[in-house]
């Protein structure tokens, strides 16, 4: 009786022994992998930690014996699998990033150099403040870039500083983050800025993968194109953004799938609610301006001063601040930095990356909720201006 009672207790200290082998491995392993690739909290990371600390006692004391044992292992092992793959080495990789004078570009060139990247940063004008700045700031392996990404001249010579400085190594990779914004009517939108958008925000990326994809391929490396959430979701003032950024959704989609053959990985990272030097208070004053000067009388009556009364200062005195959510009123790019360096290093970098509190939620809804729901409900996403009536005017 008492060999059997010691047997048993033998085989709970050893079945003890085991969970507690398989939990320290699995945690060390989960801990590992977020460390080294510095990641943040998020669904699959609270699903870990739920099979550690909910799982394992669930089948240690719930199922028991060796077959508890086996299916927390396999639990172990499939979550595991299921987060964000392992980064491999930067080792000296070269990444070339437009849009560098201000906002993410100028945070993100910075990131990356920080962790070893030989990077090109393209800026409108290198002699300003922030590419100035991103000099001061960054190691000598930064190299700026004058580069509008719509002028084809200042393209081919960048490429030409790059390839001399790769001296044959190739371009591991290339983010397109260059952008400009705009809000307003359909009608009240000339077609100049129509095109403006969609040369600097759609064109400009076609343009920039066009011509470095051969410095790529030779690397069999990463395409990173920032784009928006504006670009899968609906909003009324921002037709030309939308339309913009909907190109580069739908570009990207398909140069995913034509650079398989050529082992290049392509992804697209959608902020949502972040602070853009494209919604600064001078550059949406300008836009105003401009705006206001080409209306003809009979528009501006149609519309009528409290309209535009609102709508400037609610849009162009509040910088956007409306387009964006509460949570997210700060300039701190460390997540969209995150997103580029996941998706430049990754073994299996994600499709897309949508960052920013609700982006997710709100893309889905965009693609599943009826048209009626969705006409109704998006306007309150906007300030009061966007709910004025003619009549009421």
């Amino acid at each position: 009786m008492e060999g059997a009672e010691t047997a048993e207790t033998d085989s709970d200290m050893l079945n003890h022994i085991m969970y507690s082998t398989v939990t320290f491995i699995f945690g060390v392993a989960v801990l590992i992998k977020y460390f080294r690739n510095e990641l943040r909290v998020g669904v699959r990371s609270i699903a870990a930690m739920f099979v550690l600390f909910v799982g394992g006692p669930m089948c240690q004391f719930g199922i028991g014996g060796h077959n508890g044992l086996a299916i927390y292992v396999c639990w172990c092992l499939i979550t595991y699998i299921a987060l964000p793959a392992n980064h491999i080495d930067i080792d000296g990789k070269a990444v070339l990033i437009t849009g560098c004078d201000s906002g993410l570009g100028n945070a993100l060139t910075q990131y990356l150099d920080e962790r070893g990247f030989q990077v090109f940063a393209g800026c409108l004008d290198k002699e300003r403040k922030g590419a100035i700045q991103l000099a001061s700031l960054c190691s000598d392996k930064l190299t700026l870039l004058q580069l509008d990404v719509t002028n084809e001249e200042e393209i081919q010579h960048a490429l030409q500083v790059v390839q001399e400085k790769l001296q044959g190594q190739g371009l591991w990779g290339l983010v397109n983050n260059a952008g400009v914004f705009s809000f307003m009517d359909i009608e009240l939108t000339p077609m100049c800025k129509y095109r403006d958008l969609l040369e600097v925000n759609c064109l400009g990326v076609v343009r920039m993968v066009q011509v470095f994809l051969p410095l790529i391929r030779q690397t069999k490396g990463r395409i990173v194109n920032i784009s928006s959430t504006y670009g899968r979701v609906p909003l009324m003032g921002m037709s030309a953004y939308n339309i913009s950024k909907a190109g580069v959704e739908i570009f990207t989609d398909v140069l995913r799938q034509e650079m398989k053959k050529w082992q290049i990985k392509v992804s697209v990272v959608q902020p949502y609610g972040f602070l853009t030097a494209c919604t600064a208070r001078d550059k949406m004053e300008t836009a105003y301006q401009a705006m206001m000067n080409d209306l003809s009388p009979q528009m501006k009556q149609l519309y009528g001063t409290q309209y535009f009364k609102m709508y400037y200062r609610e849009i162009v005195q509040q910088e956007g601040r409306t387009l964006r959510s509460t949570e997210s009123l700060s300039e701190d790019s460390r997540f969209l930095c995150r997103c580029v360096r996941d998706a430049l290093l990754s073994k299996r970098p994600q499709a897309r990356y949508p960052e920013g509190p609700g982006a997710r939620l709100a893309m889905i809804l965009a693609d599943h909720l009826p048209d009626t729901v969705l006409d109704f409900s998006l306007p309150y996403l906007l300030p009061a201006w966007a709910r004025i009536q003619p009549s009421r005017l």
